[in-house]
């Protein structure tokens, strides 16, 4: 009984929640055919008799932004709020679901078996573009690239965390509107704060470029005349701006810890959800 009543809650997550992922995923999809038609036409097409130079350029500044919205955009989305909440509240879900024989476990754990799945869709979805990706510029998808994924997953799962333990505590849409002010205005100070940090890194390895910047002309020219024979180390290297063996450094060591951390933020995540429940039982309950 209990099982069937929290397939019940799956499915009535998922009939809120489906268009925004569906649209999400059709929307990176599309954006993927657009940067393969690129390529079909760089290495078939009208952008095939531009000079090795110009269309190694073209290639390079393509293939970087497929990457980087294709294939980690599936991972985003999946990691991203769909405004479940609000549609509950605006519903009066929050008041009735209590006179129903759920509990906030159930609750609960349904919704972390759809966030679960989606996350699960989403993440085989970018994998799937990454080895694409890689395989049509002449590489193989490589253990590092599975890093990057399950990190920008940690960062969206952290993300929802902070999220959800501002707009869960809402019963009305005036405190939903408040707390999800509250959340915009601590990532937005925590973005400024991190911005500032890299802005300071970067601007090190600016210096540092200007200094040898024929070393980063050499990466650069490299990837552009022959792509298809272009290692991670190069990419790295270029995006990185030569510093694609301390990434790679640095990875090795976070890669044993980035399963664990996983794990620790769905278990947090699964905590915060039941506790903005549970602790709400006798407010929802004493409003029917």
């Amino acid at each position: 009984m209990r099982t069937e009543r929290v397939k019940a809650l799956i499915r009535r997550e998922w009939k809120l929640s489906k268009k925004f992922y569906l649209s999400g995923f059709a929307a990176i999809f599309g954006i993927g055919l657009v940067f393969l038609l690129f390529e079909l036409s760089m290495q078939f097409g009208n952008l095939k008799s531009l000079r090795s130079d110009e269309l190694g350029a073209i290639r390079v500044f393509v293939w970087y932004i497929s990457l980087t919205v294709t294939a980690y955009g599936p991972v985003a989305v999946s990691a991203s709020e769909n405004g479940t909440h609000k549609k509950d509240i605006q519903a009066k879900w929050l008041k009735y679901s209590y006179t129903l024989p759920v509990t906030p476990n159930e609750r609960a754990a349904a919704r972390m078996i759809l966030l679960l799945c989606i996350q699960a869709v989403g993440f085989l979805l970018s994998a799937g573009w990454v080895t694409f990706s890689l395989k049509m510029l002449g590489s193989h998808f490589s253990i590092y690239a599975f890093l990057i994924l399950l990190v920008i997953l940690d960062i969206g799962l952290l993300m929802l965390l902070i999220q959800y333990a501002f707009i869960l505590r809402a019963r009305d849409m005036k405190s939903y509107s408040a707390l999800q002010t509250k959340f915009t205005v601590t990532m937005i100070g925590a973005g400024m704060f991190f911005g500032m940090l890299i802005a300071r890194k970067m601007k090190h390895i600016a210096e540092e470029v200007k200094q040898d910047e024929s070393k980063y002309l050499g990466f650069m020219q490299k990837i552009e005349e022959a792509p298809e024979k272009a290692i991670l180390t190069d990419w790295l290297n270029l995006f990185t701006f030569g510093h694609a063996e301390q990434i790679i450094s640095t990875a090795k060591h976070l890669l044993p810890l980035a399963i664990p951390l996983t794990v620790v933020l769905y278990v947090l995540l699964f905590l915060v959800i039941r506790r903005n429940l549970k602790g709400a039982w006798s407010h929802d309950r004493s409003a029917v």
